[in-house]
């Protein structure tokens, strides 16, 4: 599955596409309206409860290879809403039939019904790890482009070697940035951390898969902080530094929290089995203090 978001203010201009497109078929929605005008209206009802919203609107378009049912698509479209943030929003889902590929319009509001906003931080990779959440829980296909097509599973190599090669199929895009490497890594699973100078500016780069961290050092000269900037000509500016290690915060509190369930996880293993182990000696005994 394939999707695409855009955020703009012009409600109406954007509806009318929608609507009016040959063929097109609203399959859901919390709005009441069907035409473009009254429904513009509706939408300007929760936007007005923040003016300072600059960009209120929302497009997004989901397109998936193989045809779907009106029943599937409207489960998914609710289902990408919600992994987005839109909990409280209005919003219009609108099937289209006029391209080879089975696709659908998602038409909401950014302004919830409490007045807050929903965050368009990360809101690209965020729609990625919702659509790749989306196929598993649908059973879709992943599309496959040329750079990621070689990339392994995480079962069919240890994670040194998975890191590797994803890290080295993702650089082969062209005009790839540091940035945009990075969000693409979380989307594989694969997590970073920054080592800092005195000065606080970034000077090395560690990778964590699973329960595995491994310095850049560690994986080869071109996965160091060096390597990426200079040996693989991969574009950073230092006012990014900050967004850089917002992303980095957030994958590494999602590793923490996978850490510290497989921990517990462990721990209840490891605390039944000796459980198992004492309630098994303490039954023996008693069979020998009887047998006595």
């Amino acid at each position: 599955m394939i999707g695409k978001q855009f955020k703009g203010s012009d409600f109406n201009r954007c509806l009318n596409y929608v609507l009016k497109k040959e063929g097109a078929s609203i399959i859901g929605g919390t709005v009441a309206s069907t035409e473009p005008s009254s429904l513009t209206s509706e939408f300007h009802f929760y936007t007005d409860i923040n003016p300072r919203v600059t960009k209120p609107m929302f497009h997004g378009i989901l397109s998936n290879p193989e045809p779907l049912d009106d029943l599937t698509w409207h489960l998914i479209g609710n289902q990408y809403l919600k992994l987005m943030g839109f909990t409280q929003n209005p919003y219009l889902l609108v099937r289209h039939s006029d391209r080879p590929h089975d696709h659908i319009h998602i038409v909401a509001g950014r302004v919830k019904a409490n007045g807050s906003c929903v965050s368009d931080s990360f809101d690209y990779y965020q729609s990625l790890k919702a659509i790749r959440q989306i196929e598993k829980q649908f059973n879709l296909s992943s599309p496959q482009s040329k750079y990621t097509q070689n990339i392994p599973s995480v079962e069919e190599l240890p994670s040194i070697n998975y890191i590797k090669s994803t890290i080295n199929a993702l650089c082969q895009q062209p005009n790839l940035s540091l940035l945009e490497l990075l969000r693409s890594l979380e989307a594989y699973e694969i997590g970073v951390s920054f080592h800092k100078t005195k000065n606080q500016k970034i000077r090395g780069i560690s990778y964590h898969h699973g329960n595995r961290r491994l310095t850049g050092t560690q994986l080869g000269k071109t996965y160091t902080w060096p390597g990426l900037t200079q040996r693989r000509n991969l574009s950073y500016y230092p006012e990014q530094q900050t967004v850089l290690e917002e992303l980095a915060l957030s994958t590494d509190i999602n590793s923490s929290l996978n850490e510290q369930q497989s921990s517990l996880i462990d721990l209840i293993d490891e605390s039944t089995e000796q459980s198992t182990k004492v309630t098994t000696s303490t039954t023996r005994k008693d069979r020998r203090a009887r047998r006595r």
